[in-house]
């Protein structure tokens, strides 16, 4: 950009809704109950939209559940199923970025856990399932974890192998 455009910008710095604005907003504009509300706000990371979308639609949150599960015996599995799953993942490209995007929040709350910070989690209707895994798992294998995930996103916003991609993710991520 020319120097003369840029010096008449302004930076404005959004951020999205607190945890408690959105669960609030979904309780009195679309009438969710609190507990649920509390849940969605949490899972919604500050996007409002999603949550009232999650509100009106129980398949979002089956999902999840399914997804998460999914993660769960991932994790218990051999590299033959890891690079299966793989596969199918890599041929439903709308369904991966929800994926990485799930498991990414999953592994930030097991790395919060194992912090001590377990009042920050996103996934707080699966803390017991959370606080066993941190058990399982050390440190180092969840911050490790973390960034084969960050780097399997990288490489696939910059065009490589999507299945490629995938696979060495799931070589990548600690088994039991």
């Amino acid at each position: 950009l020319l120097p003369t455009i840029i010096s008449r910008c302004q930076v404005l710095n959004l951020r999205p809704p607190s945890v408690p604005l959105v669960q609030k907003a979904l309780q009195e504009r679309w009438g969710v109950d609190a507990r649920r509300a509390g849940l969605l706000a949490r899972l919604s990371g500050g996007r409002l939209g999603w949550a009232v979308r999650a509100s009106q639609d129980e398949t979002i949150l089956r999902r999840r559940e399914r997804r998460l599960d999914e993660m769960a015996e991932l994790m218990r599995q051999g590299r033959v199923e890891r690079l299966r799953y793989a596969q199918r993942l890599s041929q439903n490209p709308d369904e991966l970025q929800e994926v990485l995007d799930l498991w990414l929040g999953w592994w930030r709350d097991l790395l919060l856990i194992k912090g001590g910070n377990s009042t920050e989690v996103t996934n707080v209707d699966r803390q017991a399932m959370l606080r066993s895994q941190a058990r399982d798992y050390s440190l180092d294998q969840v911050r490790d974890s973390i960034e084969a995930l960050r780097s399997a996103v990288w490489q696939l916003e910059h065009n490589a192998n999507t299945r490629l991609a995938l696979e060495v993710l799931m070589l990548s991520l600690p088994g039991h």
